[in-house]
């Protein structure tokens, strides 16, 4: 949207739907680096520097991205909504690519990495 009118830019977008949407990796991605690019200068600056306008160009970045947002928001008395709405968009297209890798994988668990159930014991004597 670069280039676009302000009033254009201002314009709430439903990026969750547009999550719900993508069906591809790549899509997803897509729809994280242009919400992250559209973000004003005066929103980035209620995100922790460290955590401004990362470069995503993985699913392994992504969730890093969002596990470092986690932490940040666990040691802020009152986070933002930059914050709080940052943490459930990648949270959400962290989510959206599981099920698109389900989607394609339709034959493999989630669970299959080698996690079993405990044995069961009996407590009784």
């Amino acid at each position: 949207m670069t280039g676009s009118p302000p009033w254009r830019r201002a314009l709430k977008r439903d990026w969750l739907r547009e999550l719900d949407a993508a069906s591809s990796l790549e899509g997803v991605l897509a729809v994280v680096e242009e919400f992250i690019a559209n973000r004003s200068d005066v929103y980035w600056s209620g995100v922790p520097e460290e955590l401004r306008r990362p470069a995503i160009a993985t699913e392994q970045e992504l969730q890093q991205w969002h596990h470092a947002l986690v932490q940040a928001i666990s040691k802020m008395s009152s986070p933002g909504s930059p914050m709080q709405e940052l943490a459930v968009l990648s949270l959400r297209a962290a989510v959206r690519l599981h099920q698109i890798r389900l989607r394609e994988e339709p034959g493999e668990s989630s669970n299959d990495g080698g996690l079993r159930a405990a044995n069961v014991i009996s407590l009784r004597r």
